[in-house]
């Protein structure tokens, strides 16, 4: 297991771990370089985008820290912000596809 937690763990797959990092309550602003590389990192794993939506839902959840909401919806706009970037220049439709249908849910 990644991290040494157990797969229901949102935040302890390589995917999550960077997201719980990078919507951490304390962070001043967004780190846009951390929000690429995890952008980076989903699209060249298999549960890339399963991982990430999983991560993305827990730290929105019944989350009352107003700086990690924030953040977390950063994550998501660069995220949605790549989707179109991809599938306007036709790189890799068929991961897009599975992307968005992922963050539908």
């Amino acid at each position: 297991m990644a991290f040494g937690k157990s797969q229901k763990d949102a935040f302890g797959t390589p995917v999550g771990h960077l997201i719980a990092k990078a919507t951490f309550g304390a962070l001043q602003t967004e780190e846009w370089g951390q929000f690429m590389h995890i952008c980076d990192l989903i699209n060249t794993t298999e549960e890339g985008p399963k991982e990430a939506v999983r991560a993305l839902r827990k730290r929105l959840s019944k989350n009352c820290n107003h700086v990690e909401i924030h953040l977390t919806l950063s994550v998501s706009t660069t995220r949605l912000v790549l989707i179109k970037y991809l599938h306007s220049t036709g790189q890799n439709l068929l991961r897009v596809s599975q992307i968005s249908v992922l963050l539908e849910y």
